[in-house]
């Protein structure tokens, strides 16, 4: 199967990952939730809105940026790809049959 084919059927999302269990992320994933609980504790209703709309509003940033440095990442595989494939005209050529040059 191709990686297209997948991501076309829906067998492929690159922004779906599963978290370690006691990974480093999730420690961190469990830090952040108990602070946001936290907070929401301390917060009057007003408080508690304003601070959903400043995650949600991160969780917007966050996906941006993870949707350029994939694209950005995809993009330089690619042109890796047509470097290692395409014609290259080395300054130094190998040496063959005994030092003669290409």
């Amino acid at each position: 199967m191709y990686i297209l084919e997948d991501l076309w059927a829906g067998r492929f999302s690159p922004s779906e990952r599963a978290v370690r269990a006691g990974s480093l992320y999730q420690k961190i994933s469990d830090e952040n939730s108990n602070w946001m609980n936290a907070f929401r504790k301390e917060l009057s209703p007003e408080g508690k809105k304003a601070l959903e709309e400043y995650y949600n509003t991160q969780l917007k940033l966050w996906d941006i940026s993870e949707q350029d440095a994939f694209i950005r990442g995809v993009r330089l595989g690619a042109q890796f790809i047509l470097d290692v494939i395409g014609e290259y005209k080395s300054q130094l050529p190998m040496l063959l049959d005994g030092g003669k040059t290409e």
